[in-house]
């Protein structure tokens, strides 16, 4: 897969997450302390990813530069509310909404990224640079998850 769709891919996955975070019943806290989880390393690892691989793509790009500088500032948010769900207990009547507030924050992040961001790199390499960076991407991730390598 190409740099697009796993960043796409990932995207989509994060968001299953949230949304079945959601869904779980409040009575099941294993289940729930679980997607948690789930959530804060697949997350964490795919800022990293973006961040290492990604938007250093943009660095010598005026516009792009510019919308990397905000997404960074977006990822910041991010991993505050993800570190205060990691530290808060499930069954804290906060949860909800700070899970809420992470979704939305989130959502706003990630079509801001597909809609603007990767356009701009699209433009600035080819297929088989897009190609290497996939899997370039997918390493990172599995890695930083600690599950090493995975053929992509």
């Amino acid at each position: 897969m190409d740099l697009f769709e796993v960043i796409r891919d990932d995207h989509e996955r994060v968001l299953g997450i949230i949304d079945s975070l959601e869904a779980a019943p409040l009575t099941d806290t294993a289940m729930r302390l679980r997607l948690r989880d789930e959530l804060v390393a697949r997350l964490t690892a795919h800022a990293r990813a973006e961040e290492v691989i990604f938007y250093p793509l943009l660095q010598n790009d005026t516009e792009g530069h510019e919308r990397v500088v905000m997404a960074e500032e977006q990822h910041h948010i991010v991993k505050v509310l993800l570190q205060e769900l990691a530290d808060l207990p499930i069954s804290d009547e906060h949860f909800g909404a700070k899970l809420a507030l992470l979704a939305e924050n989130l959502e706003a992040h990630l079509d801001e990224e597909e809609e603007d961001i990767i356009p701009l790199v699209e433009d600035l390499i080819d297929d088989s640079q897009a190609e290497n960076l996939g899997d370039a991407f997918l390493r990172h991730v599995h890695d930083t998850l600690g599950h090493g390598h995975r053929a992509a």
